[in-house]
């Protein structure tokens, strides 16, 4: 009589659809599932939002180093982006506030003494700006590593559990054996199916962003040398 309850059991299991081995799965699997699809869905969230802001940004980019290279003074290009948050717009801001101030209350400590006060403000922006750019960042590296492991955790309490009905039936025939290992597995692809996406756009998305800092470096570059042509053309 049991082994037809189990056999039974074991023949309504064999339906391998994602439905079937997520509903027959411990509750333990069921937990982990859900925490990897929770965890996928804030990562193509972050993924997104991401994407979107460094396109955005690079075209306010584009447009502001436009204005920048125009025939504008720069006094109207401060007035003009003075309550920008755009990284290039802001590094122009904090610069260029901090030439004039210095230039006003310390210009008999040389050019030198100038240069070196906006150079570390250019530094501070730079890093803020680096830290809002990877905000977000950190938790797509932590899906990418820790994925994997969740879904293998999930995958051995499955087989674990494959093995005690195994132990309890004593039914060790492909038929019995291969519903149960089916299901504890589908932790571990479903884990691969969030790893590989966020490993690919945390590395896409690094890049884009280091690539953006550079530039926003070299800008500062640009800016000390317009800076220095001024102090020398007022001395």
């Amino acid at each position: 009589m049991n082994n037809v309850v189990v056999n039974d059991i074991y023949s309504a299991s064999q339906d391998f659809s994602v439905l079937a081995l997520f509903s027959h799965a411990t509750w333990f699997v069921k937990l982990i599932v859900f925490i990897l699809i929770a965890m996928s869905v804030y990562s193509w969230t972050v993924i997104i939002a991401k994407t979107i802001v460094i396109v955005k940004l690079n075209r306010m980019k584009i447009n502001f180093k436009k204005m920048f290279w125009s025939s504008i003074p720069l006094d109207d290009l401060l007035s003009k982006y003075e309550l920008s948050k755009e990284p290039f717009a802001h590094m122009f801001v904090s610069c260029y506030w901090e030439f004039k101030r210095s230039s006003l209350e310390n210009s008999y400590q040389g050019k030198k003494f100038i240069i070196d006060k906006i150079e570390r403000i250019a530094k501070i922006t730079l890093i803020n700006e680096h830290e809002k750019l990877c905000h977000g960042l950190n938790f797509l590296a932590t899906v990418a590593s820790a994925t994997p492991f969740i879904g293998l955790l999930g995958t051995v309490w499955g087989i674990i559990d494959s093995f005690q009905k195994i132990g309890i039936t004593k039914n060790t025939s492909l038929a019995a054996v291969a519903p149960g290992i089916a299901e504890a597995l589908f932790a571990t692809a479903l884990a691969l199916i969030v790893t590989i996406p966020a490993v690919i756009a945390y590395n896409k998305i690094l890049k884009n962003i280091s690539s953006y800092v550079t530039d926003l470096e070299n800008f500062v570059d640009e800016i000390l040398t317009i800076f220095i042509k001024k102090i020398e053309n007022e001395k």
